[in-house]
């Protein structure tokens, strides 16, 4: 018997964790489309603050918004500030197209 697998892979129960995720990849991307909108840039910490999810949790589901099947999005990622602090900040490109992986290949 196989179990189902879930779109978000690795260690990931479908039944006790889809549903979950699904629901803070849908936040966290609508947060980082508002900001891109008003051209603004957003740490882990921020995005924290407004979805109140943990900030491995955001940074999990910024890896997934660039997945092909999560919308292929390219998010942007550049220093904060000092650059020995190792602050990062994000930001969707084009957040009203994703990226067209292999269109023209």
């Amino acid at each position: 018997m196989s179990a189902a697998r879930s779109r978000f892979g690795g260690d990931v129960s479908v039944a006790l964790d889809e549903k979950r995720l699904g629901k803070q990849l849908t936040r966290v991307k609508e947060v980082l489309f508002k900001a891109s909108e008003i051209h603004y840039w957003m740490t882990l910490r921020e995005i924290s603050v407004l979805t109140k999810y943990g900030e491995a949790s955001i940074s999990a589901r910024i890896r997934d918004l660039r997945k092909d099947h999560f919308g292929g999005f390219t998010v942007n990622r550049r220093r904060r500030g000092d650059p020995t602090k190792g602050i990062w900040e994000y930001q969707i490109a084009n957040p009203e197209r994703p990226v067209q992986r292999g269109l023209f290949q």
